[in-house]
């Protein structure tokens, strides 16, 4: 073979697999090997000898080859006997005896840190990971002195004896007779170039010993120091035919596209040629490239899904994702009838398999010393969808008995309503009773066998981790409980299935198949590493047929080409995208080593991205401008990629282009309404109508509830009309109600022995506040909530609480106590009914001025506004009582701030026959002052007239509107964000 110093170039509008497959038509398969950067294009190279007319078949084909799967070839033919590979663990571990010697015999930052095997291992994956890369550059790296300051100490420290660490790494893998990716490089480029011709014996000669003559290097973009190893001395052997998928400026002469830089330097280093190969596209061949804003993903996957509908031919098109994470919403909004194929890798750390581990280990993380664990954890873990479709054995060892979902939400039920700190061995459901009354006999005692076994799989045996084999072993008890219990699961949901065979053939063998697997080590060392694991493991989705909509991430693309193109979130945080901050070699140093940084990986992304576009016919580009929530939130920004092709549409049209002129750039908005549609009113119907007044009939009112229909119609409907009640939730800060509930049982029973019956006026200020605050200590210490709130929250409100006492009692003055905690009860009389209004005063005193009625708050008081008792305008409306006027809740709501003093001042008067001076609240949660209800300069006669007119008036406007009202019609504000029925409502 002669190459003339000339690279073939495929123009980047032709179909580069199919080039590749017409030059390889005409020569022996025997004596070819075709080299790929990754493993894909050789399926769609097989498709083409399979299915391109013309040729003949049956017939063999050449050999195929990635260059990871060349460089494992070359490197078995170099060893007499088979290496281990190594596993990162096993990397690590020895790393942390390199990194020991050294402290003994170099010293440096390395003495001054503190060397435990637990906190090493971290960062002893980490400068594996960079040995690697190294050792596949072909780079033997110097040590990296005076880094204080720049990067962390731990990083300074290792970076200081890199070095030393490099060759006591390649002696310590040679001597335990392991193998790594890069240690696979560093031996075949050392072969190559001690002995090339030898070295390059295995991949140049055939099955029968026949010198192989060619070798094609298809498609490669930027050289790693081991590929410009091996493909530069097979070219100068003159064995090497170099094909490239480019810009065909490269070969033409003329400005190539800046993305080619790295094809640029190529020929420089070689001094080499490119030359166009095979069939031209026309020059006036060009995509059509439209471009899609939306404000999100959802307003993306609506375009995309819009965009697949009006062209159902789903044959040569591909979906392309720069973020992984898009993989499961997009499947979610394609139509149903599109053949569709995955092939991409799946970040194993956000599947639901993943969630589910990570649970288990914070419930593991956060147990405390007497073995209880934290009941958000558990309330997380009973909640995870997986444990809620598993299933007991049924006949014949077919899963078709009962399920664990009826268990576990009675467990979340009992976990919510219980102690922060629990233990589940105290848990025993009530089979056949409600809410198990359905699970009785043989199908609870399965029932039960699967939940104790899910137990001590989630918990139990995770309590029991103390190394890398006892975690390993607590997996595989998990996974192998999913397996047989949810069995009837993994065919319908393949891509679980997918997760779950990671975890088993990649996961756990990595904690199993490495000399630490025994080692004594803390749980917070072991769940860090085997998270680090997880986040480098993918799941990979590798689908067949190669027909039919093909959903794919970027590095999946190289060297396809697909006539109908979607590129999903081509945004700059996706395209080019950052890589993770690496803390021990971050970018800005890594050009100290001669490894490729940001600007070749720019490069790389440019080059992959540009070449897809140009090589298909129509190409969609979907983008988001939306604020992107988090700490650091910000706009998205369109990547420079997209910036640059709409930039050339502008040149073309002669104007700028903006979202929403239409075709190229289309912007997706949905609709939106001041009013939000969720919240919607519910109209009476007669049978709720009747229901209503039923309940009036037979129950009447209290003040709460005419005020709780006051703040929200829809919020009285979901209270006292429904059988819905709210989650049942533990406080950790405190129960707000059940804590009112023990001030005011504690002021009650202080206050008792001083009632007018016994000793007549009382100077309540003078009282014992020490005899006030042990009765409320001893309220707090029996009540169900306190004990189960932490020690600090304990301590502070028992405090905070006694303070409040004790100002209360000084506020106080002299007065006759009538009545404490005595019930009322008054009317309201309406056309034709009468509704009974019934509650209980907290406290009714006998003062200079008259009866005052008290209404201890330990929340927030707010008094009438200003002007509301002498405003004719809203009082003329509260008159009238128009049920229709639906504006009159809110506007009393605003004005009034509340019914509840108002209809303890009319109840008094109608049930003792006394019109009282005033109303006050005692603001218990600041100083226990009193906050009065009427203005301060009201006379005798006006505060007369307020109690027997006002008060009537007002609670009949709003009795009459709860009677009339065709709806019970929400009415939002504040309140909204601590309602209990958010989720009915709608809001």
């Amino acid at each position: 073979m002669q190459n003339n110093r000339t690279f073939h170039l495929v123009d980047w509008r032709g179909d580069f697999i199919r080039e590749i497959g017409l030059f390889l038509a005409d020569r022996d398969p025997r004596n070819v090997s075709v080299v790929f950067p990754h493993r894909r294009p050789a399926l769609y190279l097989k498709r083409f000898f399979a299915t391109e007319p013309g040729l003949d078949r049956p017939r063999m084909l050449p050999e195929m080859l990635s260059f990871e799967e060349l460089v494992a070839k070359l490197r078995r033919g170099l060893e007499a006997k088979p290496l281990k590979p190594a596993r990162k663990l096993d990397q690590a571990a020895l790393l942390y005896d390199i990194a020991v010697r050294l402290r003994s015999d170099q010293g440096g930052l390395l003495a001054e840190l503190p060397l435990e095997r637990e906190r090493f291992l971290p960062w002893g994956l980490r400068l594996a990971s960079l040995l690697e890369e190294l050792l596949r550059q072909g780079i033997e790296p110097g040590d990296l002195r005076h880094l204080e300051g720049e990067v962390i100490d731990w990083a300074a420290a290792l970076l200081e004896h890199l070095d030393a660490f490099h060759r006591e790494y390649l002696h310590g893998l040679e001597e335990r007779g392991w193998s790594t990716p890069g240690l696979d490089c560093r031996r075949v480029m050392e072969r190559l170039a001690g002995n090339a011709d030898a070295a390059l014996e295995e991949i140049l000669t055939d099955r029968r010993g026949r010198d192989r003559r060619e070798v094609v290097c298809a498609g490669f973009y930027a050289l790693s120091g081991a590929e410009d190893a091996i493909f530069r001395t097979l070219w100068e052997r003159d064995r090497l035919h170099v094909f490239w998928h480019s810009d065909p400026a490269l070969a033409l002469g003329g400005p190539a596209h800046p993305c080619t830089a790295e094809h640029r330097a190529w020929l420089r280093d070689w001094s080499a040629r490119a030359e166009l190969h095979g069939e031209q596209p026309p020059r006036e061949r060009a995509p059509e490239i439209s471009f899609v804003e939306g404000f999100d993903l959802h307003s993306q996957l609506s375009a995309l899904r819009a965009e697949l509908l009006r062209d159902p031919d789903a044959a040569d098109t591909s979906i392309v994702l720069p973020d992984e994470g898009a993989l499961l919403p997009v499947l979610h909004h394609l139509p149903e009838h599109k053949e569709v194929n995955v092939s991409m890798g799946y970040p194993l750390e956000r599947t639901a398999l993943y969630q589910l581990v990570e649970t288990v280990l914070r419930c593991r993380e956060n147990r405390d010393a007497q073995g209880r664990y934290y009941w958000r954890d558990l309330v997380e873990l009973v909640r995870h969808p997986y444990l809620k479709m598993l299933r007991a054995e049924g006949g014949a060892g077919e899963t078709k008995g009962p399920g664990l979902r009826q268990v576990l939400f009675w467990l979340e039920n009992a976990i919510r309503s219980d102690e922060p700190m629990q233990d589940p061995t105290q848990w025993i459901p009530p089979y056949g009773e409600a809410p198990l009354d359905r699970l009785q006999g043989a199908e609870a005692a399965a029932v039960e066998a699967l939940r104790r076994e899910l137990l001590d799989a989630c918990l139990t045996g995770f309590g029991r981790v103390e190394t890398l084999a006892d975690l390993a072993e607590a997996l595989q008890r998990l996974a192998g409980l999913l397996l047989r219990a949810g069995k009837h699961l993994w065919k319908s949901y393949v891509t679980d299935a997918e997760y779950l065979a990671r975890l088993l053939t990649s996961v756990i063998p990595q904690l199993l198949d490495t000399a630490l697997s025994r080692e004594p080590l803390g749980s917070g060392t072991l769940f860090a590493l085997f998270r680090q694991i997880c986040r480098a493991e993918r799941v990979s989705f590798e689908a067949e047929p190669l027909t039919g909509l093909q959903v794919m991430g970027v590095l999946e693309t190289r060297l396809l080409r697909f006539r109908r193109l979607f590129v999903l979130d081509a945004v700059e945080e996706r395209l080019p995208g950052s890589s993770p901050v690496d803390p021990l070699l971050p970018d800005p140093l890594r050009h100290l080593l001669g490894l490729p940084d940001a600007r070749e990986r720019d490069n790389v992304s440019a080059y992959n991205f540009h070449r897809l576009i140009m090589g298909s016919s129509q190409a969609v580009l979907l983008y988001q401008s939306g604020v992107q929530p988090g700490a650091l939130e910000g706009k998205s920004v369109r990547s420079r990629y997209v910036e640059q092709l709409l930039w050339e549409k502008e040149k073309e049209l002669g104007k700028l282009v903006e979202p929403g002129d239409g075709p190229p750039l289309t912007a997706i908005r949905f609709r939106s309404d001041p009013v939000r549609h969720g919240l919607a009113e519910i109209r009476r119907t007669p049978a709720l109508q009747a229901l209503l007044e039923t309940r009036l009939d037979e129950k009447g009112l209290s003040p709460s509830q005419l005020e709780r229909y006051l703040l929200c119609p829809k919020l009285f409907f979901y209270q006292y009309m429904t059988p819905l009640r709210p989650l049942e939730e533990m406080d950790e800060d405190g129960d707000r109600a059940e804590f009112g509930t023990v001030v005011h049982e504690a002021l009650r029973d202080f206050l008792l022995p001083h009632l007018d019956a016994q000793v007549g006026e009382v100077d309540v200020s003078s009282l014992d506040a020490a005899e006030l605050a042990r009765l409320f200590e001893t309220g707090l210490s029996q009540s169900a909530f306190f004990p189960r709130m932490p020690l600090d929250s304990r301590r502070a409100l028992l405090e905070a609480g006694t303070l409040r006492l004790r100002q209360f009692l000084a506020s106080q003055g002299k007065t006759r106590i009538l009545e404490l905690e005595r019930p009322a009860q008054g009317r309201i009389d309406l056309d034709g009914r009468t509704i009974r209004l019934k509650g209980q005063l907290d406290r009714v005193d006998r003062r200079a001025e008259g009866v005052v009625i008290l209404d201890y708050k330990t929340g927030g008081v707010k008094r009438p506004r200003r002007g509301f008792w002498d405003d004719d305008e809203l009082w003329r409306r509260i008159d009238l009582a128009d049920p229709a006027d639906r504006a009159l809740l809110p506007d009393l709501q605003r004005s009034a701030r509340g019914i509840q003093l108002p209809a303890y001042l009319r109840m008094y008067l109608d049930d003792r026959g006394e019109s009282p001076y005033d109303a006050a609240w005692v603001q218990l949660a600041k100083d226990g002052r009193e906050c009065c209800l009427f203005p301060e300069k009201w006379t005798p006669e006006e505060r007369l007239e307020a109690v027997r007119e006002q008060c009537s008036l007002l609670l009949r406007a709003v009795a009459a509107h709860l009677v009339g009202c065709p709806s019970f019609f929400p009415v939002e504000g504040r309140h909204c964000d601590f309602c209990d029925y958010r989720g009915p409502c709608g809001k």
